[in-house]
């Protein structure tokens, strides 16, 4: 059968075919089988990467069987504190499924694209701290060519990237530590104040709830301390 179905960009056509079948050698051995195509064209030639077309095939088999003994109903009546007298039934049953992933059809080139830099913007605020992640170690040293090695980071000193949360640098804060509210050098300090907009942007209209100050990103490196991943 096919199916169509919504998307963001619009409606793109998929095909879902399947068969199932069942045979009875006997009452007590039966085998089965599925068959199912999964395929799917894209609404552009030009696929972004993670958004490819589906074109999968996927087959199984299973089979089951299922017998009655007496002879197990005699072994088990021979244990001590069993009386077994009906007959035993033994079921046995098996599965196996393959899932075919097949090429892209369909695209441009039948590849897939990373970015086509078309009206794209990418936008990294350096000044957030989640924003940073700990670098591969430079090609300068040479455990940059090891791999799955824990000398990888043995020259890695102590970096610490944050922001001052500001609970810590105002005075009028219910929440501000007391030792910390009656600290007036500690308040002023450069290394941990509160820096506004107009310090940095003196022309610059701060609107109705927006903060009037920025976050400022603070990096201390300890080179003679061990860093992540320094083992």
């Amino acid at each position: 059968m096919s199916l169509e179905s919504d998307t963001e960009y619009g409606m793109q056509r998929k095909t879902l075919l399947g068969l199932n079948f069942e045979y009875d050698f006997s009452k007590s051995f039966q085998i089965g089988g599925t068959l199912m195509h999964l395929g799917e064209k894209p609404l552009t030639t030009k696929v972004s990467m993670g958004s490819e077309a589906l074109n999968n095939t996927i087959w199984g088999l299973n089979l089951s069987w299922k017998k009655e003994s007496q002879w197990l109903t005699n072994v088990l009546d021979k244990l001590p504190l069993l009386n077994a007298t009906e007959p035993s039934s033994i079921n046995f049953s098996a599965e196996f499924a393959q899932l075919i992933a097949g090429k892209n059809k369909g695209a441009q080139g039948n590849a897939s694209y990373i970015d086509d830099f078309e009206t794209a913007t990418g936008d990294i605020d350096i000044s957030n701290p989640k924003e940073w992640t700990i670098s591969s170690v430079p090609s300068m040293f040479a455990e940059a060519s090891k791999t799955n090695d824990e000398s990888y980071g043995y020259n890695r000193a102590l970096l610490a990237w944050y922001y001052v949360d500001p609970l810590f640098t105002r005075r009028n804060s219910a929440l501000t530590p007391g030792h910390i509210k009656g600290d007036l050098d500690q308040l002023s300090n450069h290394y941990v104040r509160e820096v506004y907009v107009r310090e940095v942007y003196p022309n610059k209209d701060t609107n109705q709830g927006e903060s009037n100050t920025l976050d400022v990103l603070n990096l201390a490196y300890y080179p003679s301390e061990r860093g992540p991943y320094n083992l």
